[in-house]
C-alpha cells in the first residue's frame, strides 16, 4: 500500500491524499478477473482531509463514499466542499471523506485493465470498501456514516447488511434497489443507455461538444462537468493521434448493469444463475392457515 499527497483544485479546502490497495481477493464471480481467479486486483481510494482538522478529535466524523455506476470518484469533489461547508455550519467537526473507484472503473479499472474478465460483480465493491476500513483502521475510528450515489447507494447497504455496525447512518442518493429480480434487468433503461453509450471520441473538444448537448450533464453542476471532463475521459492507450475515450470503459460499465446468464426455463435455477438475490421463501410456508 501506498499513500501519496496529491495536488487538486480541491487542495483550497481539503488535504487530498491517495491510497492504494488490494480488492477482496475472491471475486463475486470466477471471470471477474480475465486469466486466473487468483490475479489480484487493485483499488485507489482518496482521502480528503479538511486543512483546518489535520489533528482531528475523538467523535470528528468520518464519510465513506462509494459512486454511481461509470462515474469517477473525482467527480464528487465539488460535494465534499459543499458539505464541508455545512458541516461547519452546523458546528460538526469532519475528519475526513474517502471515496474508492471499484475495482473495474475508473483509476482502479485502468490500473487493472490487463486483469478485467466480463463478469464483475458490483457487490464487490461493498467488499473492498470494508477492506478499506479494515486496513486503514487507524485513519477510521468511529464514527463513520456512509454516502452513496446510485450503485454505491446500493453497495453501501450491501455492507451495512454484511456488517451491520460499520456505519453509524447511512446518506442514500438514488440508491438502486430493483422493483423486479435480475433475470429482468435489460430492461432497466440505464441499462439500455449503457449500450447506447459512445466511448471513443476523435479529440477531447469532441468529446466535450457531445456531452454539452447531453440533457444528463446540461443537469451537472459545472463543477462536476468540469471533473468529468478532467477524470471521465483519457487519452487511448498507445494511439498517437489525439483520440480520447472513457475512463471506464463502456463494457465494463454495461456488465454491472446486466450479467449474461442463459437462463434456462427452469425457475429452480434462478439461484444458480443470480446468487445474489434475496433469500425468499414461498408466501405459504411460515403463516399458513394450518400453523395458527
Amino acid at each position: 500500500m501506498y499513500s501519496a499527497p496529491t495536488s487538486m483544485d480541491i487542495s483550497a479546502t481539503f488535504q487530498v491524499i491517495e491510497h492504494k490497495f488490494l480488492g477482496q481477493h475472491i471475486r463475486e464471480y470466477p471471470r471477474a478477473t480475465t486469466t486466473s481467479q487468483e490475479d489480484p486486483l487493485s483499488i485507489i481510494a482518496k482521502q480528503y482531509m479538511p486543512w483546518d482538522n489535520l489533528d482531528p478529535s475523538p467523535g470528528d466524523i468520518s464519510i465513506i463514499s462509494a459512486h454511481a455506476n461509470g462515474i469517477p470518484k473525482e467527480v464528487y469533489e465539488p460535494l465534499w466542499v459543499e458539505i464541508y461547508q455545512a458541516a461547519k455550519k452546523a458546528g460538526l467537526q469532519l475528519r475526513g471523506i474517502w471515496i474508492a473507484d471499484a475495482a473495474h472503473q475508473g483509476a482502479s479499472g485502468i490500473l487493472n485493465e490487463e486483469k478485467l474478465g466480463n463478469d464483475p460483480s458490483a457487490f464487490d465493491y461493498s467488499r473492498d470498501l470494508i477492506l478499506m476500513i479494515n486496513q486503514l483502521r487507524d485513519k477510521l475510528p468511529q464514527p463513520i456514516l456512509g454516502l452513496g450515489h446510485s450503485m454505491g447507494a446500493t453497495q453501501l447497504m450491501n455492507a451495512s447488511l454484511m456488517h451491520p455496525r460499520i456505519f453509524q447512518g447511512l446518506l442514500l442518493v438514488e440508491p438502486i434497489v430493483f422493483p423486479y429480480s435480475t433475470e429482468n434487468q435489460g430492461r432497466y433503461p440505464p441499462a439500455q443507455a449503457s449500450m447506447r453509450r459512445r466511448e471513443s471520441f476523435d479529440s477531447l473538444d469532441t468529446a466535450i461538444s457531445q456531452f454539452r448537448k447531453s440533457t444528463m450533464f446540461q443537469k451537472w453542476d459545472p463543477r462536476a462537468f468540469d471533473m468529468w471532463i478532467k477524470h471521465g475521459l483519457r487519452r487511448a492507450p498507445g494511439d498517437r493521434a489525439e483520440r480520447v475515450i472513457l475512463t471506464t470503459t463502456k463494457s465494463q460499465e454495461l456488465f454491472t448493469f446486466v450479467r449474461p446468464t442463459f437462463l434456462s426455463s427452469s425457475p429452480a435455477d434462478r439461484r444458480l444463475a443470480f446468487p445474489d438475490l434475496p433469500l425468499e421463501a414461498p408466501s405459504d410456508t411460515l403463516f399458513t392457515a394450518r400453523s395458527r
